[in-house]
């Protein structure tokens, strides 16, 4: 499962739901300007930059060229 931190306005937010949809995986968004735990969730980890993605509960490096990258070695399901 993925899982994305993301906000509006964010370019490499609306970038990765782009791929996921086109790929067909589920996954799930937190928006941490309206959801204040996942806000904390990501300043715990000291992570400030967007979008955070995370697969099966663990970070992807790198947000979106992370993903990127999963989707390249075919690895996002």
């Amino acid at each position: 499962m993925i899982t994305l931190f993301t906000k509006s306005g964010c370019p490499n937010c609306v970038l990765a739901k782009t791929l996921l949809d086109e790929e067909g995986v589920d996954y799930e968004v937190k928006d941490v300007e309206t959801d204040f735990e996942a806000m904390q969730q990501l300043s715990n980890m000291g992570l400030r930059s967007l979008p955070q993605v995370f697969k099966n509960g663990s970070l992807v490096a790198n947000g979106y060229n992370g993903l990127l990258r999963l989707w390249r070695e075919d690895n996002l399901k």
